[in-house]
This record gives structure tokens, C-alpha cells and sequence, in this order.
């Protein structure tokens, strides 16, 4: 084989390496491209979520702590009562 034989083999050889360096690059940015959809699909997904959440929270919040002041208003309500009726057993027994 002569020098340029050799260089017409190397030239081929490295347009070959080329063309799959090309194809490899084209699959990775598909590759890329996809997983970032998918990445905005579920960031979006998230999102949604997360505002309903925050909507349900807005929702239930008012309601809940109501329901939590009444609570609290019986328990204080008893302690009184129950208050009263211990210190009206002691001042009797005088």
C-alpha cells in the first residue's frame, strides 16, 4: 500500500468516525431532550399539586382553628366550672 492509499484509508476511516460521532451526538441530544420533558412534566405536575394543596389549607385552616377555639372554650369552660365547684366544696367545710 502506498503513502496515499494510506492517507485515502485513514480519511475514510475518520469520516466514519465522524458520521458515528454525528449519529451518537444526535441520539444524546434526543436522549437530552426527552428527559427534559419529562423533568418539566413533572415539575409542572408538582406544581399543580402543591397549589392545590395550598388552596385545600386556605380551605380547611379557618375552619380548623373554629373548631380549635371551641375546643379550648369547653376545656376552659369546664376547668372553670370545675374551678368554682372546688372552691365552693372548700368554703362550705368552713
Amino acid at each position: 500500500a502506498t503513502y496515499l492509499e494510506k492517507c485515502k484509508e485513514l480519511g475514510e476511516d475518520a469520516s466514519k468516525f465522524l458520521k458515528n460521532t454525528e449519529k451518537a451526538l444526535e441520539l444524546s441530544a434526543k436522549n437530552l431532550n426527552e428527559f427534559s420533558g419529562l423533568i418539566e412534566n413533572s415539575v409542572g405536575k408538582q406544581s399543580e399539586t402543591l397549589a392545590s394543596l395550598t388552596s385545600e389549607i386556605h380551605e380547611q385552616l379557618p375552619k380548623t382553628l373554629g373548631e380549635l377555639e371551641k375546643v379550648l372554650t369547653n376545656i376552659t369552660n369546664q376547668f372553670a366550672a370545675d374551678y368554682r365547684s372546688l372552691f365552693q366544696f372548700i368554703t362550705d367545710k368552713r
